[in-house]
């Protein structure tokens, strides 16, 4: 096959990782009728990989979200 005669089989494929955070509820911290206010927010942050897929003819497929596995036993 040939691959510069179907083109759109040539796939190229390219990888990001990034944090993704959760927020929990939210703990002001104020004295009464005070102006400061303080945010307490407990975060937990996860770290994930983003793949995207595009082919030679800039057709692409849906980007995909990699978690961190499970082992199975």
């Amino acid at each position: 096959m040939d691959i510069l005669q179907h083109p759109e089989k040539l796939y190229n494929m390219d990888e990001k990782g990034c944090r993704i955070t959760v927020h929990k509820q939210n703990t002001v911290l104020a004295e009464k009728e005070s102006k400061r206010v303080h945010l307490i927010a407990p975060e937990h942050a996860e770290n994930v990989t983003i793949a995207m897929c595009v082919n030679a003819i800039g057709t692409a497929i849906p980007p995909m979200i990699l978690f961190k596995g499970k082992r199975q036993t």
